[in-house]
């Protein structure tokens, strides 16, 4: 990320102290998107958020103005991620409030046992893909085990710790040999 302004937040200052961003320590001209491909105005400064939003539309950038959303050309989603399970919330510039505000519901919701809940599933799935052609399951029969396999207390059943209540349901919608290791996934409360 290239940062361009006369002044830094001290968080920013870090990140470039640390070489996690570019930072040209001057005011916007438009020559500063000549290698961009995507635009964030975040100043407090409207003429230099005007500004940016105008080069970055003649440059046929993507631009996100932080403070107008009818001069965005994409806005930026509040997300919550668990592993690789990703929610997000976008109220299409409206209130980035309301958008903060849902996404604080949603990972208050949306705990850590989600992540080891798409763990299990994706471990669950390769194995039974894998096995699709040997054991003769059509794509219904495979959608109806995906299915099963998400029965409707198996979140808290991760949530509490009780990989034995999830080993006995695995066993019971794939049999006996379905059932894998799962204490890769198991992590302590």
């Amino acid at each position: 990320m290239h940062v361009v302004s006369p002044l830094l937040s001290p968080l920013l200052r870090k990140l470039a102290d640390d070489e996690q961003i570019t930072w040209s320590e001057k005011r916007f001209a438009a020559a500063d998107l000549q290698d961009a491909y995507l635009v964030f105005a975040a100043t407090d400064d409207r003429k230099v958020q005007e500004k940016v939003a105008r080069a970055a539309a003649a440059a046929g950038l993507p631009v996100n103005v932080a403070d107008s959303p009818a001069d965005c050309t994409f806005h930026v989603p509040a997300v919550v991620r668990r592993g690789k399970l990703t929610l997000a919330v976008s109220t299409g510039g409206e209130s980035p409030a309301v958008a903060a505000m849902v996404r604080r519901q949603l990972a208050r919701q949306y705990g850590e046992e989600y992540r080891l809940l798409l763990e299990l599933i994706a471990l669950l799935r390769r194995r039974i893909l894998d096995h699709a052609d040997t054991d003769g399951q059509s794509a219904a029969d495979r959608k109806i085990l995906f299915k099963n396999l998400l029965h409707d207390d198996i979140v808290s059943w991760i949530r509490d710790g009780q990989w034995d209540l999830v080993t006995s349901h695995v066993r019971a919608v794939l049999g006996p040999d379905g059932a894998c290791d799962l204490s890769s996934l198991e992590q302590p409360k």
